[in-house]
């Protein structure tokens, strides 16, 4: 959610408002072409990645959730196991596993011109071209953006 999500909606946000601009002159309004800044671009991702991991660690404070950033495994259908050992009962256990970005040796992809959905969402300049084929949403939320920022 901080990595990926958040970061890839506020490209969306910035690429609607792109396009809304574009698509009001059939209503007879008509804007020059956008000055694109990424730089503050990537900082309202940040800063949107900052609020969403502080809300969501206040509300599960709240709400007295234990949170444990480890690798574990279920015991039984009410018992967790946490790296090191330590064993937790529950009602109600929400597992949130994470990805990583898996590149196959063999096809040579080893290239700073193929990027995972992280390094894409860096966005350090705007490629003239690009192409997307990964079935992940961030990644077709990357693709979308950058078509609106100026890529085709």
């Amino acid at each position: 959610m901080h990595v990926g999500c958040i970061p890839s909606k506020a490209l969306l946000h910035a690429a609607k408002v792109i396009t809304d601009a574009r698509d009001a002159a059939h209503l007879g309004i008509t804007f020059g072409e956008p000055k694109i800044d990424l730089d503050a671009i990537r900082n309202i991702a940040s800063a949107s990645r900052r609020n969403c991991r502080a809300t969501s660690s206040n509300s599960a404070r709240r709400a007295r959730w234990i949170t444990s950033l480890a690798a574990a495994r279920l015991l039984t259908g009410q018992t967790i196991e946490v790296e090191g050992g330590k064993h937790y009962r529950f009602q109600q256990c929400i597992v949130a596993t994470g990805s990583s970005p898996a590149r196959p040796g063999p096809l040579g992809l080893n290239s700073p011109r193929v990027m995972d959905s992280t390094g894409a969402l860096k966005l350090e300049d705007v490629p003239k071209s690009c192409s997307s084929s990964a079935a992940a949403t961030s990644a077709w939320r990357w693709a979308t953006s950058t078509a609106a920022l100026g890529s085709r």
